[in-house]
């Protein structure tokens, strides 16, 4: 896995950024590939989004992809990626314990195609599954 794999446009990548890319995602995905043995894409390179492209998608620049990054700073969340493989639906089973078992990831959702995950804690450190269900994220358990 390359940095560039990770940002869904041909922007520049903040060094800041790039730096929590390789810290917060790329390193540990790289664990959880060594563990599993499953090759992991990042689902149509959706990790890092720049601010302004939330925002020309019609979204409100606070989703966990912008890595903090605002109009003019940028704060400091570690940021989300869309994490899959070949054959998804045989392998996502595997893929979800082995980002649960080597990962620091505190929330995961489980769409369709792909795994998000991200450190975006509003529970003192509990990590939560949440499944996908028409779009929206549905809670479905604590995880340890």
């Amino acid at each position: 896995m390359k940095i560039s794999d990770f940002c869904i446009t041909d922007n520049d990548i903040p060094k800041v950024i790039a730096d929590r890319i390789d810290l917060y995602h790329k390193q540990p995905l790289e664990r959880v590939e060594k563990d599993s043995g499953i090759d992991i894409i990042v689902s149509q390179n959706s990790s890092w989004r720049p601010y302004a492209y939330e925002l020309s998608r019609g979204r409100n620049g606070q989703s966990e992809h912008t890595f903090g990054q605002r109009k003019n700073i940028i704060l400091g969340d570690k940021g989300a990626t869309d994490i899959t493989c070949k054959n998804f639906t045989q392998n996502k089973d595997a893929l979800l314990q082995s980002l649960i078992d080597n990962t620091d990831y505190i929330r995961f959702a489980v769409y369709k195609s792909f795994i998000h995950a991200d450190y975006k804690d509003l529970h003192n450190g509990k990590r939560r599954l949440f499944k996908v269900v028409r779009g929206s994220w549905v809670f479905d358990k604590f995880i340890s």
